[in-house]
């Protein structure tokens, strides 16, 4: 009998040791996802700075903004927006006829069907107005889009247009976002 009871009590503190596991690496989840959740409200604020970059995607140090480009928590060390394997967007400012350069390189990723791209409106009813999307066939892939300055600042032109816009970039049917940033249409230096 006391080797029956003490079976029971080593299954009995497997299986508390084993649900307190569970719970922790829940726990473990949910602060990912609050992280998640803390990016994506970081993203919806109005654009602030610009990370400055030439038309060869050279980045002026001086006019470096920390807040652009970071890769959400969902997709840190799985995408990379920018240095080693790719370049900032670029040319930041970017003149009104002319396309921003936008790389992005995707590792080996299990359930991403496309990369869509928009342009944050908080004016707007639907604050995300689209402006690029590619479908992902394989990973991992540089995968490359050219952004019109005049489809970034949704106007005809002239100084309309010269304003600073956030560029969002989420995954497949826009449920997460991977980065964001912001840019300057209009010259070097624009208020």
């Amino acid at each position: 009998m006391s080797k029956t009871f003490a079976l029971q009590k080593l299954l009995l503190r497997s299986s508390a040791l084993f649900l307190l596991s569970a719970f922790i690496c829940m726990g473990t989840a949910c602060s990912k996802s609050d992280d998640q959740k803390k990016f994506e409200e970081e993203a919806l604020r109005l654009p602030e700075n610009i990370t400055e970059t030439d038309a060869g995607g050279k980045i002026n140090e001086n006019k470096k903004d920390p807040d652009d480009w970071r890769i959400s928590p969902r997709y840190s060390g799985l995408i990379t927006i920018g240095e080693p394997l790719t370049q900032l967007p670029y040319p930041n400012p970017l003149p009104f006829n002319q396309k921003l350069t936008l790389q992005i390189d995707l590792r080996s990723i299990q359930n991403l069907s496309r990369i869509e791209i928009y342009v944050l409106d908080l004016s707007a009813s639907n604050p995300l107005v689209p402006l690029a999307q590619q479908a992902i066939t394989s990973t991992p892939a540089l995968i490359e889009f050219k952004l019109e300055g005049q489809l970034i600042s949704g106007s005809p032109g002239g100084s309309d247009a010269e304003d600073l816009y956030r560029i969002l970039i989420y995954d497949g049917g826009g449920r997460n976002l991977i980065s964001y940033g912001d840019v300057r249409i209009g010259q070097a230096g624009t208020p």
